[in-house]
């Protein structure tokens, strides 16, 4: 009996760690997909300001002119650079904020079999 009981135990966890691992593998997969339209989204972003940028410059007359230009595309691209970042951070923290849940249930899950393994054997000596 005290060993079907431990072999469930230890079957119910091993269920837990695999979802888990399921659950890190899809987590996985979706952060990737996320990052790469994010990388994407940047490159596309910073090659079209490269694009409107040489063109306007191109079009420039003094170096005041162009001073402003460059000022304008600087303040632009910083603006875009920032908002990029928070979106970066903002998988980060996700990312984070699930690993951290999945953790914690695997813990929750081996510190309730522990104790009722610790019952068991109790019962049973």
């Amino acid at each position: 009996m005290m060993n079907k009981q431990i072999l469930d135990l230890m079957t119910q966890y091993n269920e837990s760690v695999l979802a888990s691992a399921k659950r890190v593998n899809e987590l996985n997969m979706k952060t990737a997909e996320r990052l790469a339209k994010l990388n994407t989204e940047v490159f596309n972003q910073c090659t079209e300001a490269a694009t409107a940028y040489f063109k306007a410059i191109s079009k420039v007359s003094d170096v005041t002119e162009l001073t402003k230009t460059q000022a304008e595309f600087g303040k632009e691209a910083g603006e875009k650079f920032m908002a990029n970042a928070r979106e970066y951070a903002e998988v980060a923290n996700a990312v984070r904020d699930e690993m951290t849940a999945i953790s914690e249930e695997v813990v929750s899950v081996a510190t309730a079999n522990a104790e009722k393994a610790g019952e068991i054997l109790k019962d049973a000596a």
